[in-house]
């Protein structure tokens, strides 16, 4: 499939250089300087990815991406801008649905990599529009057998089975496909900063193994997992010399652009239906348990439980993995307690508490990663520490390597293994 690609900026020249940045590229490139002649493209034209430049004199980008989310719904937006403020990006988000900023004059190199992103973007969508028309298929034809049950039963029995099997494929493709998208959300920010892509995967982990500890429902855990994974999302909307700035050494008006990034992160995954709770935990992720954090100066109980939990889980991270060289690392205890001693002004103290069983699971699992054993499904129990990535024969991810095995794991592992065994035996840290 050949992509074609749309480029709206009314300065000429800009045009002709965005032609010749993707010259030696295989993609169908067609650009305007008027904006009413991008709109007059056929309705049925395949469009995998719109740039428009936000200042523009007959219509700005946000009316045009705009249209453009109404006449080509498929299409992957972007804005190009010479200045951003936040009410222009939550115009853009909320109006356009767009995907990205890029900051003019834009970098070459990062141009054609967030191009690369957004038609991959665009290809993992049309592959789950395709899963669920096929979803839908299987489904109308279980509701036809169903309705003929009485009559059918005997000879239908077998295929029946056959279909659920399909249909419980398909609804996993459909969960990696989602799955696939957030890492290529995360993937963006690393691009910008390698150190908040790998926090982010760490604080995920934590604030698992703090839901898990205080026994919350499968969803719940699910929404914190995921708001904790996106949490530093809005750093991107962030200027270089903003994100590259330790809090401490920032200006002022830096800070109050700072303070920014709960709200930017929220706007950006909130419009998707299943990121709705993980949104709202971004968004107060930096609210304080005595009311003086930020965006909105919540308090106690006022902050969603989630936010609390990535509150702890956030700051212990950086303790004991801060960025920049000049940064003091802390150790497991003390940085437990710098949490313990800030409890109540910072931190929920009950989760505190909570949080210290987890801390001390970790040390005994660290101390037990000694020696490897491989083993069965059958035999992984819980506490059990993963020694390497466990993957499906298809290739499936199953557990990361240190992930400490809970229930809700195994409940997991028990599904997959169902339909797709595992590509060979779990390795785990056995106690010596």
């Amino acid at each position: 499939m050949k992509h074609t690609i749309v480029y709206v900026d009314d300065d000429i020249n800009l045009l002709k250089s965005f032609k010749r940045l993707l010259v030696n590229e295989d993609y169908d490139i067609q650009t305007f300087s008027d904006p009413h002649e991008a709109l007059a493209l056929d309705a049925g034209t395949a469009i995998t990815l719109v740039i428009s430049d936000f200042k523009m004199p007959i219509m700005n980008g946000i009316e045009l991406l705009q249209q453009f989310k109404i006449k080509f719904p498929k299409a992957i937006r972007i804005m190009t801008t010479g200045f951003a403020d936040l009410k222009t990006t939550i115009e853009a988000i909320n109006k356009g649905e767009v995907y990205r900023y890029v900051n003019k004059p834009w970098n070459t190199s990062e141009l054609k990599i967030l191009i690369q992103q957004g038609i991959h973007l665009y290809e993992v969508s049309e592959k789950n529009i395709e899963l669920q028309k096929l979803t839908q298929k299987q489904l109308e034809e279980l509701k036809d057998f169903n309705e003929n049950l009485e009559k059918k039963v005997e000879e239908k029995s077998r295929e029946i089975v056959e279909k659920n099997k399909v249909l419980e494929k398909v609804n996993e493709k459909l969960d990696e496909s989602f799955y696939e998208s957030l890492r290529l959300i995360l993937k963006i920010v690393e691009i910008k900063d390698p150190y908040i892509g790998n926090h982010s995967k760490r604080v995920s982990i934590i604030a698992d193994l703090i839901a898990e500890e205080m026994d919350l429902e499968p969803e719940k855990k699910r929404d914190i997992k995921l708001g904790s994974f996106l949490h530093d999302i809005g750093k991107i909307s962030l200027p270089d010399h903003v994100f590259k700035k330790s809090y401490p050494k920032m200006t002022e008006e830096e800070k109050k652009l700072y303070y920014q990034h709960p709200v930017i992160g929220n706007l950006t995954i909130s419009f998707i239906p299943r990121l709705k709770e993980a949104a709202e935990i971004v968004l107060h992720h930096h609210e304080d348990y005595s009311g003086t954090g930020f965006p909105n100066g919540l308090k106690g109980e006022d902050i969603s439980l989630g936010a609390r939990i990535l509150r702890i889980a956030d700051a212990y991270d950086r303790m004991v993995n801060p960025a920049g060289d000049d940064a003091k690392q802390m150790t497991m205890d003390e940085a437990y307690r710098k949490i313990e001693s800030d409890s109540i002004v910072l931190y929920d103290h009950n989760i505190v508490k909570k949080f210290k069983n987890v801390i001390d699971s970790l040390k005994i699992a660290l101390r037990e990663k000694k020696t490897i054993s491989k083993i069965t499904h059958e035999q992984l129990k819980e506490g059990m520490v993963i020694a390497a990535d466990v993957k499906t024969v298809s290739g499936i991810f199953i557990f990361k390597k240190d992930e400490v095995v809970n229930s809700s794991m195994l409940e997991r592992l028990k599904e997959y293994v169902k339909l797709d065994p595992l590509k060979e035996k779990i390795s785990i840290y056995a106690k010596t």
